[in-house]
């Protein structure tokens, strides 16, 4: 009889550990609640303006690969297919293209505050930044000589946004890199 009871006596033991156990895990959750409902800020830190403003870069960055490549688009359409009409498209569509980079580079710097210091960010910042000197450029000549740029500077023009558009696939591969992993794309 004495064997039997020991296994018993065991067991109940280890049912007492359990029950207490449990009593201490309901505990600290319903604490955690408590904290959650009282606002203590030890549960939740609040983002700052600019390092939530940073948070939206990888939505704010599509603008200005879009408005390039529909720019390059309208461009080879113009130049190259001989669609004059679309001239004056295309200049308010250069100047469009870059005023869309400011707010995916700002949210891309404040983004980059937040994070610790990468040489690829680095090299993703810095492709990114010479894509939107380039753009700069291509707009300021488009803005210059209006309708007038296929007689002036079609070549460079043209060149200016290829090349801006090259260095954009470029650095939005870069960040993809950086969001997914090296290996996101499938080859």
């Amino acid at each position: 009889m004495l064997r039997a009871e020991e296994p018993k006596a065991a067991a109940a033991e280890e049912i007492e550990d359990i029950e207490e156990i449990e009593e201490i895990e309901d505990i600290e959750y319903f604490e955690e609640i408590e904290a959650v409902e009282a606002g203590d800020g030890a549960m939740e830190e609040s983002l700052g303006f600019l390092e939530g403003f940073g948070r939206f870069h990888p939505a704010l960055i599509h603008f200005p690969i879009a408005w390039l490549f529909l720019l390059l688009f309208v461009d080879a359409l113009t130049f190259i297919g001989g669609q004059m009409a679309l001239l004056g498209v295309g200049k308010n569509l250069s100047f469009l293209t870059w005023l869309s980079f400011f707010p995916a580079a700002a949210s891309g710097y404040w983004r980059m505050d937040a994070l610790p210091e990468d040489p690829a960010a680095i090299l993703h910042r810095n492709i990114m930044l010479m894509a939107f000197s380039l753009m700069g450029l291509a707009a300021a000549l488009r803005m210059k000589y209006g309708d007038q740029i296929r007689e002036h500077r079609t070549y460079l023009y043209c060149g200016l946004i290829l090349v801006a558009g090259l260095l954009v696939g470029y650095g939005a591969h870069l960040g993809g890199e950086l969001i997914y992993g090296e290996d996101f794309f499938p080859f």
